[in-house]
């Protein structure tokens, strides 16, 4: 009887091992928490996710991009930094002459970010191995809003109500860039590259409204969302956006149709996670929302089952 069972227990590990392997949550991405002060792991889907290990701690605050593993980052020591942790975690600081950054944008595979200071901004690529400052741009009447592409083309919006392109060339001026216009005369508050493309999706705040623009002059209206508008983030598809404003969360569908979504915040960015359209809500304060406009009705969650992780801890 003893060597029936024992022969059983033997023919069953492995189907344990695999039930063990296969009950390993997802990863929903990584979030700032700033409560823990670091880089925290989201484990789960939408709707049924924790917190996990801390991948970077005792930073100020940071700008992340999960699919990358990397993120932007200011050190407690007020330090302009990279933080990566797709192997060894680790954090580099940067040889740039911006005051501090206030704004980041990542193109949408990581690989590059846009820093600004909101007068300057700095580009910077091979972020997850050794950061190299491709470039500096600064335009005479500062800088309200910016974004990147896939091709490291940076939109910067000025507060003089300009929206400009900078394209790196060998033409351009000493750092590089080559500057063009593709919007005059608007309130520019928030910017997104629509993906794998050079086209533009541009908030005007005086107006409440989205406009889609393209490098060669073209501007189309795509909806209609309110004033003060704070942030924009486009599906990775590209058939879809959020648009954060105060104390509002929207979503702009395909057809033009805008759903306003319950949330309880005052976000000032987005940060894309797991999924076509689910995002990271950034605003102050420790509370951790998640817009998860995947589901059939867009929703906002709130992460309610934070607790404080030491270095390198979990949650518990």
């Amino acid at each position: 009887m003893n060597r029936q069972i024992a022969l059983v227990l033997l023919a069953a590990a492995p189907l344990m091992a695999a039930d063990a392997l296969s009950m390993t949550p997802p990863v929903l991405g990584y979030s700032f928490d700033e409560s823990a002060q670091a880089i925290r792991l989201i484990a789960g889907i939408p709707g049924a996710s924790s917190l996990g290990a801390a991948e970077i701690p005792g930073l100020q605050t940071a700008w992340v991009n999960s699919s990358r593993k990397v993120a932007i980052a200011i050190t407690k020591d007020a330090h302009i930094a990279v933080a990566s942790w797709g192997g060894a975690p680790q954090v580099t600081l940067l040889d740039t002459s911006l005051i501090t950054a206030r704004q980041v944008a990542f193109s949408a595979s990581g690989a590059q970010a846009v820093l600004s200071d909101g007068d300057a901004a700095e580009v910077w690529t091979n972020l997850d191995t050794t950061p190299v400052k491709a470039g500096r741009i600064h335009p005479d009447a500062g800088i309200a809003a910016i974004a990147i592409n896939h091709e490291g083309v940076v939109a910067v919006a000025t507060p003089s109500g300009l929206i400009l392109q900078f394209v790196k060339s060998d033409a351009g001026n000493d750092n590089g860039y080559t500057a063009q216009p593709v919007a005059t005369g608007g309130n520019w508050t928030a910017l997104a590259f629509v993906s794998d493309s050079d086209e533009i999706i541009a908030a005007e705040g005086d107006r409440g409204e989205l406009v889609r623009l393209t490098s060669a002059g073209g501007r189309s209206a795509v909806a209609a969302v309110g004033s003060g508008v704070t942030a924009i983030a486009v599906a990775a598809e590209g058939n879809q956006i959020a648009v954060a404003s105060s104390h509002a969360v929207a979503v702009v569908r395909e057809n033009g149709d805008v759903i306003s979504v319950a949330c309880k915040c005052e976000p000032r960015g987005f940060e894309a996670l797991q999924g076509n359209l689910v995002l990271r809500i950034v605003e102050a304060g420790g509370t951790i929302r998640i817009l998860d406009a995947d589901a059939a009705e867009p929703r906002v969650i709130t992460m309610s089952n934070i607790s404080e992780v030491a270095a390198g801890g979990s949650a518990q």
